[in-house]
């Protein structure tokens, strides 16, 4: 019993550290392995309408992408840059719900949106 023991926590401790580990990892990478220019990003230079217009226009754009059996099935990463327009086109229009103009979430939404129309 005392060996399935130690057995057993000896299993949970090398979960944990490398549960933790791979945590760790994950954080420190998003930006360079998602979008890495999204602050280059030029359309905060537009007038707010304009910005808006264009991250409802871009959210459109990548539900549709969504809704397409061409995306879905794809062997190219359409999908994930789809789903990621979607999400972040969703938090910038939250924002701009409240009256408030986020510019990360509105430039990332372009970003994710270029990369998306990228692989057309």
């Amino acid at each position: 019993m005392k060996k399935l023991i130690n057995g057993l926590a000896g299993v949970g401790l090398a979960m944990a550290i490398s549960g933790g580990a791979l945590a760790a990892d994950l954080g420190a990478t998003y930006r360079a392995s998602y979008c890495p220019y999204y602050s280059a990003s030029d359309i905060l230079s537009y007038s707010e309408p304009e910005i808006q217009a264009m991250v409802q226009g871009f959210l459109s754009e990548a539900e549709a992408e969504l809704a397409s059996a061409t995306v879905v099935n794809s062997t190219k990463p359409s999908f994930v840059w789809a789903s990621e327009t979607k999400f972040s086109c969703n938090v910038a229009l939250s924002y701009f719900r409240t009256g408030y103009l986020d510019d990360e979430s509105v430039q990332k939404c372009d970003c994710f949106h270029t990369r998306m129309t990228n692989y057309r």
